[in-house]
């Protein structure tokens, strides 16, 4: 643990798999003191958000401290009165989410009619919570490079990040030795996880809707859970008093890209690659100081062709073939085109692969009135990806995902030390991979010597889904025909999540604590197919066995794969800040989640 300005955390946590109470929010908080140093109790504070003009106020307590709870990541300005002392205003305070803004204020003595304006602030460490975090903040975010604009690339800033491992489903990087499906992440409040395998629904394009995002690393308060890894809480933009808005257009194209030392002394080609990514965002008053939007939408366009390298059989093989089903089956492969000495691979060619996608968001802030904040967000993602085969015209698969989310969030101030926030959320990811050549008929290629389908073969005109070539693998090199046996496959994930938490400062009068608490419940659903081997498997030890028709083995699966499950999960909590003295802050509370 990190000791910082002397200030100790400790959290006393029961955490396990998908659980979460946290909020998208920031807070402030300080000290008031007059010229000799002393506190002053009883200040008027008055925190307004410079984008919308909401205000919310407080006094400070006994001991001349104050705290801001629940805020909405934003830049707000702080207005300090009290009587026989000039007013001070602080123009610039930054909140961020998850974070603590500290601000301490020394009050001249004068008219209270005569101001004084605090140009600036220096930043403090964050010491009222033991939490180890980064923020990546929109100018971050605007100012780095960031291949396909994927703005979750730069939570490899934080401390102890790094890349995951080839192959390793999750969110991008592991933390602290973590697998990425131990990370969690939060968007605007809500799950953003596909909870059928552990990771983060990535598929939402909104760099340019995207505020900031916060990193937990370690020590996080009972208002979190789940597992070992990183907590990352994304804030999309809200709209103000003022329009603002941006229009994009990036492109990656592999004719303005230079070839590598090796493809240009080899004399090759360079890999193709068109990127296009375009997009808009906008946000603005509704009506000024009450009601605010914004929307971004995002489309993305790309084709990157892959150069594949494998063995095809050749005309002196294609002869020795004797069998009517492999005779047919010659057809597609295509034939050689290069050779190489000492080395089977006889055929070189670009195979397909594509990505095209859109992304649009909407977010609507209402105030009500001081005491009173309405937020709802929704933003939904559809696309079409294909992926390369081994040949040009067999092997890929063809994906068409649709991400959907939406938050509504309803914050209530009782007083100025209790408030409450309730939020709804919803999130749904479909994943439906069909193989490319779809729709061909199998039953025409193998038939028996009476004309008749061999048995277990998928008949395309009747049977869609599960048509296509079967896959054929020789022994010896040779590429694979049809798809690997695991497709079609799909699976649709939907989460419902209604959230509960309050805050109270200064309970039953003890000014020097800090009550939350809150409560969580959802319904996991998911829905699944995985048509394994239903177009069928067949193997061949060598050549000489596939040109005679003699298959090693050979496998095929009937039957519904459907599968459905759910449940309900539920999660409470309850934590304390005790600032025990000006420079000892302890943080500790309790969870439970069931089951």
């Amino acid at each position: 643990m990190t000791i910082s300005r002397s200030i100790f955390g400790a959290a006393l946590l029961f955490v396990s798999a998908f659980t979460m109470c946290a909020s998208p929010v920031g807070s402030v908080s300080g000290t008031v003191k007059d010229p000799s140093g002393a506190l002053m109790p009883g200040v008027r504070l008055t925190l307004t958000n410079t984008a919308t003009n909401s205000q919310v106020a407080v006094n400070a307590n006994s001991n001349g401290e104050f705290q801001f709870l629940q805020l909405p990541p934003a830049t707000y300005s702080l207005v300090a009165e009290n009587s026989g002392f000039k007013k001070t205003t602080i123009p610039s305070v930054l909140v961020q989410v998850d974070q603590v803004t500290h601000v301490e204020i020394t009050l001249e003595v004068g008219n209270l009619a005569e101001s004084v304006q605090v140009e600036a602030v220096a930043p403090l460490l964050e010491n009222d919570k033991s939490t180890i975090s980064s923020v990546v903040d929109t100018r971050t975010i605007a100012s780095m490079p960031l291949n396909a604009r994927q703005y979750l690339d730069l939570a490899l800033l934080t401390p102890g990040a790094m890349p995951s491992p080839p192959g390793q489903q999750g969110g991008g990087f592991n933390v602290a030795g973590a697998r990425s499906q131990s990370n969690l992440f939060l968007l605007d409040g809500v799950s953003n996880m596909d909870t059928q395998i552990g990771s983060a629904l990535g598929n939402f394009r909104i760099t340019d809707a995207v505020q900031e995002f916060a990193v937990q690393t370690s020590v996080p308060t009972a208002e979190f859970g789940r597992g070992q890894g990183a907590q990352v809480s994304i804030v999309t933009k809200s709209g103000g008093n003022a329009f603002h808005g941006s229009v994009f257009e990036y492109l990656r194209n592999s004719d303005l890209d230079a070839a590598d030392f090796f493809t240009n002394r080899l004399g090759g080609v360079k890999n193709t690659l068109h990127r296009n990514q375009y997009g808009a965002a906008v946000g603005g008053p509704i009506r000024r100081d009450k009601t605010f939007f914004f929307a971004s939408w995002e489309g993305f366009r790309q084709v990157n062709p892959t150069v594949s390298s494998t063995r095809v059989p050749t005309a002196a093989e294609r002869a020795q073939v004797t069998d009517p089903i492999s005779q047919k089956l010659l057809q597609f492969w295509p034939m050689p085109n290069t050779s190489r000495p000492g080395s089977t691979i006889n055929f070189i060619a670009n195979v397909g692969a594509s990505t095209f996608d859109n992304t649009g968001l909407i977010k609507i802030d209402h105030n009500f009135s001081d005491k009173d904040h309405l937020t709802g967000r929704w933003a939904e993602y559809q696309g079409t990806a294909v992926t390369a085969g081994v040949l040009p015209s067999l092997g890929g698969t063809s994906n068409s995902p649709i991400s959907r989310s939406g938050v509504v969030t309803e914050t209530h101030t009782f007083a100025p030390t209790l408030l409450n926030e309730f939020r709804f959320g919803f999130s749904r990811n479909r994943t439906f991979l069909t193989v490319t050549d779809s729709g061909f008929n199998a039953a025409s290629v193998f038939k028996d010597a009476n004309g008749n389908p061999l048995p277990g073969v998928v008949d395309g005109s009747k049977n869609l889904l599960d048509s296509g070539l079967p896959t054929i693998g020789v022994s010896g090199g040779y590429a694979t025909l049809g798809t690997a046996n695991n497709y079609p496959q799909g699976r649709i994930t939907n989460t419902y999540e209604l959230f509960d938490n309050m805050s109270w400062i200064s309970p039953f009068g003890a000014s020097k604590h800090s009550f939350r608490w809150g409560i969580h419940v959802r319904r996991e659903e998911a829905r699944r197919f995985l048509d394994s081997s239903f177009r069928g498997t067949f193997n061949f030890t060598s050549w000489s066995d596939f040109a005679a028709g003699m298959v090693n083995t050979s496998s095929f699966h009937t039957g519904s794969t459907l599968a459905y499950w759910k449940r309900y999960p539920l999660d409470m909590y309850w934590q304390d800040t005790y600032k025990m003295r000006d420079n000892l802050t302890i943080n500790y509370g309790i969870r439970y989640e069931y089951p």
